[in-house]
C-alpha cells in the first residue's frame, strides 16, 4: 500500500476545484448549444453542437472519474475553443468575421480560460492518488493495514 493519501481539507479543495471545472465546462457547452441553436445550418453549426455535447460529457467524465484525463480533456477543450474564438475573430470562418463582444461571447472566453487555469492547477497541486486509502476523519478509527510501516515491522523482519 502506498500511503500517500491527502488530508481531508486538501480533498475538500480538490472538489471544489473539480466543481468549478466542470461548472465552467456545463457553461461553456450551454453557450455552444444555443449558439447550436441560433447559427443552424451554417458550415460551423455542426461543430458548436459538437462542442455542446463534448462539454457535458467533459463535465460528467471531471466529475465523476477521479483521473488525469478528463482534465486533460477540460484543459484541451478550453485551448481550442478559446484559439477558435480569436480564429473567428481576427481571420474569419466562412467569410464571416466575428468583430461583436457580447455578453454571451465574454462569458465563453472567461470560461474557457477558467477551463484551462483550474485544469493545470487541479494536475499540478492536485494530481490524484492512485492506490491510497483517504484519511479517516478526525475521530474515527484508523484503517487496518498490513504493511510494514503499520504493523511495526523494521526493515530487517522484526
Amino acid at each position: 500500500m502506498i500511503h500517500t493519501s491527502r488530508p481531508v481539507a486538501n480533498r475538500r479543495v480538490e472538489w471544489l476545484l473539480r466543481g468549478v471545472l466542470a461548472l465552467a465546462s456545463l457553461v461553456s457547452a450551454a453557450l455552444h448549444g444555443i449558439l447550436w441553436v441560433v447559427v443552424g445550418s451554417s458550415p460551423v453549426g455542426p461543430l458548436f453542437a459538437l462542442n455542446a455535447m463534448s462539454g457535458l460529457a467533459i463535465a460528467a467524465a471531471v466529475l465523476s472519474w477521479r483521473h488525469r484525463l478528463p482534465v486533460w480533456f477540460a484543459i484541451d477543450f478550453g485551448v481550442a475553443t478559446f484559439a477558435s474564438y480569436v480564429l473567428a475573430t481576427v481571420q474569419g470562418v466562412g467569410r464571416q468575421y466575428n468583430q461583436v463582444w457580447t455578453p454571451p461571447e465574454i462569458a465563453g472566453m472567461v470560461t474557457d480560460v477558467l477551463c484551462v487555469v483550474v485544469g493545470l492547477l487541479l494536475l499540478t497541486r492536485y494530481p490524484p492518488v492512485f492506490g491510497a486509502r483517504p484519511r479517516e476523519e478526525p475521530g474515527e478509527e484508523p484503517a487496518s493495514c498490513d504493511c510494514a510501516r503499520c504493523t511495526g515491522l523494521t526493515a530487517g523482519g522484526r
